[in-house]
């Protein structure tokens, strides 16, 4: 497994209408708590979604304060202190959301996922389908009852058993054959590449709670579509962080194969 590093993190929002409950988040902050550790920023590139629901937003009053955030963060001693003073740099019409943690390699690639999902996301094609993971899902279980093992997998696992309260995170599919605990996750990224973000935020998590609560390793593998568009940078980006935590990569077509490997694992456990 790669060195992962602890970053905290949290989005910036737009909210002109004090009296009302609703925003649109336009940037993320990522801090490194160690010194010297890393700092940055990435506002949105094309303000799609402010310019959506606020059309006479100050886009200018937006990029200014990105370069004055970024300029800070570059001679910052004390972060703390940074997000005392990042409250009243801000104007009424933005706020700070809570902050959050994740683990990862990468800090920069992983603040552009993050802002891929909650910023800026992709388009979605014309080809798309929002039931693409549900196919990916019906597909692996045929192949599972196939093999003879659909009743032995442990199945929608809460992440939040191995991590903490909340995580939202849910495993697919488990089994642990000689002291490892395989995970399997139908992902469809045709539409949206946040379930790959979500899970590669998650993974290194889960090795470390699996690690801690049942002292055994762990392996996940993501079951894509067959015809992933894998030349497309969002999905590109998105499969090579997978990579970077070390998930394994499968399409549907592999399914039958998984499964007699998962039978013969299990069948191996029992002689």
């Amino acid at each position: 497994m790669p060195t992962l590093r602890k970053l905290d993190y949290f989005y910036l929002r737009y909210s002109p209408r004090a009296t009302m409950d609703d925003y649109v988040t336009l940037g993320v902050v990522m801090l490194e708590p160690s010194p010297g550790g890393f700092a940055g920023v990435r506002f949105s590139r094309n303000y799609r979604r402010v310019l959506c629901s606020h059309p006479d937003a100050d886009l200018d009053y937006f990029r200014s304060l990105e370069q004055e955030i970024r300029q800070r963060l570059a001679v910052v001693d004390n972060r703390g202190q940074f997000v005392n003073q990042l409250y009243d740099l801000l104007g009424n019409s933005l706020q700070l959301s809570p902050h959050k943690e994740l683990l990862t390699e990468d800090p920069q690639a992983a603040m552009e996922l993050l802002a891929q999902t909650a910023i800026d996301p992709p388009q979605p094609s014309a080809k798309s389908s929002p039931s693409g993971q549900r196919r990916i899902l019906q597909k692996m279980q045929y192949a599972f009852e196939q093999a003879g093992v659909w009743e032995l997998l442990r199945k929608s696992v809460p992440a939040a058993q191995y991590t903490s309260p909340g995580d939202p995170f849910k495993i697919d599919f488990a089994y642990r054959p000689n002291g490892v605990v395989k995970m399997l996750q139908a992902m469809s990224l045709q539409s949206s590449i946040e379930p790959a973000i979500k899970c590669a935020f998650s993974y290194p998590l889960l090795v470390e709670g699996i690690a801690g609560k049942e002292h055994a390793e762990t392996q996940m593998t993501a079951i894509l579509e067959d015809d992933l568009e894998r030349t497309d940078p969002h999905i590109a980006f998105a499969l090579s962080h997978l990579e970077k935590v070390g998930v394994d990569l499968a399409i549907a077509a592999e399914l039958p194969g998984i499964a007699n490997q998962i039978r013969q694992e299990i069948s191996e456990l029992s002689t």
